[in-house]
């Protein structure tokens, strides 16, 4: 199922509009629901963090990301700690271990971390033989002064 650059903009506006709210869980546990429309999701009234998935794949993380906050954890904590769920999933081709490999044969991850409220980021792009580049890349943002490393 492809995905549109306009659907692609409009959960990113979702996202960073929930942020800016109280927010509230929107995870779909049964993939076969309809979809919701963004508009329905930002009318309302907003008691709990949102974590946004594109693919059923992705619900998962959020509910681990959500669990991680609502025990406590920093925001920070429970992206990470969510998105390494997804990454650790073999069976998911796209990203994390289960990734495809590029051209020559060699599976390379890629990642981006950011920190809205400290104007923060961190990335790493064709990482290889490391499980969970999302961790990699917030410590990039976190540890030092560069934004982006790229390499093995």
């Amino acid at each position: 199922m492809p995905i549109s650059r306009r659907l692609a903009v409009q959960v990113t506006a979702a996202a960073y509009l929930a942020t800016k709210a109280e927010a509230v869980s929107i995870v779909q546990a049964n993939q076969h629901l309809s979809p919701v429309l963004l508009t329905e999701i930002l009318s309302q009234s907003f008691t709990r963090p949102v974590f946004i998935a594109t693919w059923p794949f992705g619900l998962a993380a959020c509910q681990r990301s959500l669990d991680i906050l609502t025990k406590g954890g920093t925001i920070l904590d429970a992206v990470e700690r969510g998105i390494n769920l997804t990454e650790l999933d073999e069976s998911v081709d796209s990203v994390g271990v289960g990734g495809l490999p590029n051209a020559a044969g060699v599976v390379q991850l890629d990642a981006s971390f950011m920190d809205g409220q400290r104007q923060r980021a961190g990335s790493v792009a064709a990482l290889e033989n490391y499980p969970n580049p999302i961790s990699v890349a917030r410590r990039v943002m976190e540890s030092t002064k560069h934004v982006m490393l790229v390499g093995e």
